[in-house]
């Protein structure tokens, strides 16, 4: 399994794109981790979301997870039941507008597709 973390204190933009740079080729996405210093405390609905670009073009793009509203959280797990396989060109995108301010970190776990 391999492990990438991110960490910051405004909006959450990570977008991972260099996949290959691990030697890995072709991944299975396992689960990111999303960590709040405090609950989200934004006015309105503060979505989270985790989506695949595939570099084949937008219509083959997606929204992995239920955009959860990070108002009232301070974590966000997602861990799907199948990992999803994604190719060594395409990239995974983490955004959360973060209104608050929060103290925020990212792990992202994937491994190898031939694994």
């Amino acid at each position: 399994m391999l492990h990438r973390f991110f960490k910051g204190n405004g909006p959450v933009s990570v977008r991972i794109d260099d996949l290959e740079a691990d030697g890995q080729g072709d991944i299975r996405f396992a689960e990111a981790r999303l960590h709040l210093s405090a609950a989200g405390g934004a006015v309105g609905v503060v979505a989270y979301t985790i989506k695949v670009e595939s570099a084949e073009g937008v219509e083959y793009s997606a929204i992995l997870n239920g955009s959860p509203d990070m108002t009232l959280l301070t974590d966000s797990r997602y861990a799907p039941d199948q990992w999803p396989f994604m190719r060594v060109k395409d990239h995974l995108l983490f955004e959360y507008a973060n209104g608050s301010n929060r103290t925020w970190g990212l792990e992202v776990i994937y491994k190898s597709a031939r694994a």
